[in-house]
């Protein structure tokens, strides 16, 4: 049930292309500011908050291409995470972490409805940033765990679901 992603991940590339050879024509990657990439960040929330409209509209989602619309925000934040250097954030990942903690329970206890599928893709994208920021400052990267996850990622991603299934129940 978990290869799902793959195949999303696949879609999101390719759309990603050519949403960035558009891009490339205007010189964005290469001017791009904070600024501009959270206009365009919100342009791709956009898309995704929509895509289930042209799904109630009878657009077909042929290979479920439409339903690859929907992970291009989260795409496309990796990419700005990237291009941009938050190292001196990192300094900061407990009370990130903390924050992150904090905003999710109270997202879970209070927003409901319409609201929860407004601000659940800031508030899931705020806890990757989070948690990504702590392990970036308190792991090092040529330790003995990333060694074994990187050797093993993919059996990994395959197993987690069970894994987690057993640990929880």
């Amino acid at each position: 049930s978990q290869l799902w992603f793959l195949f999303m991940l696949f879609w999101v590339i390719i759309e990603f292309y050519f949403i960035s050879k558009i891009l490339d024509r205007y010189n964005f990657f290469q001017k791009m500011t904070l600024k501009t990439a959270v206009i365009v960040g919100i342009f791709f929330y956009l898309v995704d908050f929509c895509s289930p409209l042209l799904d109630r509209l009878g657009v077909p989602n042929v290979f479920q291409i439409l339903a690859a619309f929907r992970y291009i925000f989260y795409f496309y934040a990796g990419f700005v995470f990237r291009k941009f250097d938050f190292s001196k954030l990192y300094k900061f990942a407990e009370i990130f972490l903390a924050l992150s903690a904090v905003i999710t329970l109270i997202f879970i206890s209070f927003v409901h409805g319409k609201l929860e599928f407004i601000f659940m893709n800031f508030v899931s994208l705020f806890n990757c940033v989070s948690v990504f920021m702590f392990v970036a400052k308190y792991l090092n990267p040529k330790s003995k765990i990333f060694e074994i996850i990187n050797k093993y990622n993919f059996q990994i991603y395959l197993f987690h679901q069970q894994i987690i299934y057993v640990i929880i129940f």
